[in-house]
């Protein structure tokens, strides 16, 4: 079975002009929530490609389809800076409090990063 060019998305709620629509049942789709995406240039387009490439079809089942922010350096927020380190569950517990922050102001994905800081922070004896 060939590789498919391009992922047509079906069945989304897309973010528009400030807005995510209602849900929609499946016997009035929205025309407008068909989104093509070419795996080779990442290029997002409403247009169906040539009849000739292949697609994959995937459905979204009323999620929602909205833009993100990438955060490339985060030393940390929300009273939680990365080099505080005490144990797997709090530092977890913490990403996790830095994660959901994050999406509330748009930020889809983000790389935790840590400064240079002195060596006694990182050695806890």
């Amino acid at each position: 079975m060939p590789v498919s060019n391009f992922i047509q998305l079906v069945n989304a709620r897309v973010y528009r002009d400030g807005y995510i629509p209602p849900p929609r049942f499946k016997s009035t789709p929205d025309p407008l929530s068909k989104i093509f995406v070419d795996r080779d240039t990442g290029l997002i387009s409403r247009s169906p490609p040539s009849a000739t490439d292949a697609i994959e079809t995937i459905d979204l089942q009323n999620r929602i389809l909205a833009p993100a922010f990438l955060e490339l350096q985060t030393n940390g927020c929300v009273g939680v800076h990365f080099t505080q380190y005490t144990c797997d569950e709090e530092y977890l517990a913490d990403l996790e409090k830095v994660g959901r922050w994050m999406a509330t102001k748009g930020v889809g994905g983000w790389w935790a990063t840590v400064p240079t800081v002195g060596k006694e922070v990182y050695r806890k004896d």
